[in-house]
C-alpha cells in the first residue's frame, strides 16, 4: 500500500508510519525542502524507525538552482537513493493519463522510477517474501510503503 501524506507528522501520519514496512521520503533541490527532509529523517530516527527501511528520493534532481548532489548529502546527512530528473514528459504524461514509464519508457525519468521500483522489489526479496511484510521492532508485522514529501 502507498500512502501519500502531508509533509508533517500529524497523528494520522504517525499512525501510518507505525504500521509501515518502508518509507520513501521525497525531497527537492531547494534548501527549504532539504531542511524539512533532514528534520523528517531525524524525527523518524527519534521515533525508532529503522533507517535502512527509509529510501530517499531527490525529485527534479537536475534542476540548475545553485545546489548540487554533494550539497544535498551535506545538508540531509545521507546520499539520496534515487535521483529523479526534471522532465517535461512528467506533466505531459499526467495530462495524457499515460504513466511516463509506459509512454516514454526510454526517458531518464522513467529509468529513475524503475530504479525506485527495483529498490522496493529488492527489499521484498531480501526479507524473504514478495508481499512487503517485515517484522516491526515491536513484534507486530508492518505492511506497505509510506511516501513522505518534504515541504
Amino acid at each position: 500500500m502507498v500512502v501519500d501524506s502531508p509533509p508533517d507528522f500529524t497523528p494520522a501520519v504517525i499512525a501510518a508510519v507505525d504500521v509501515s514496512s518502508h518509507i520513501c521520503m521525497v525531497g527537492m533541490l531547494d534548501t527549504l525542502s532539504l531542511k524539512n527532509t533532514k528534520l523528517g529523517l531525524e524525527t523518524l530516527e527519534l521515533m525508532g524507525y529503522d533507517g535502512s527501511a527509509v529510501s530517499l528520493v531527490l525529485n527534479r534532481a537536475q534542476s540548475q538552482v545553485g545546489l548540487n548532489h554533494s550539497d544535498v548529502e551535506a545538508i540531509v546527512g545521507r546520499k539520496p537513493d534515487v535521483f529523479v530528473p526534471s522532465d517535461r514528459d512528467v506533466p505531459r504524461s499526467l495530462n495524457e493519463g499515460v504513466p511516463v514509464v509506459q509512454g516514454k519508457s526510454r526517458s531518464q525519468v522513467a529509468g529513475a522510477f524503475r530504479e525506485l521500483a527495483t529498490l522496493y522489489l529488492g527489499a521484498a526479496d531480501v526479507n524473504g517474501n514478495g508481499n512487503g511484510d517485515v517484522p516491526a521492532q515491536n513484534g507486530r508485522r508492518r505492511r506497505g510503503l509510506r511516501i513522505w514529501r518534504a515541504g
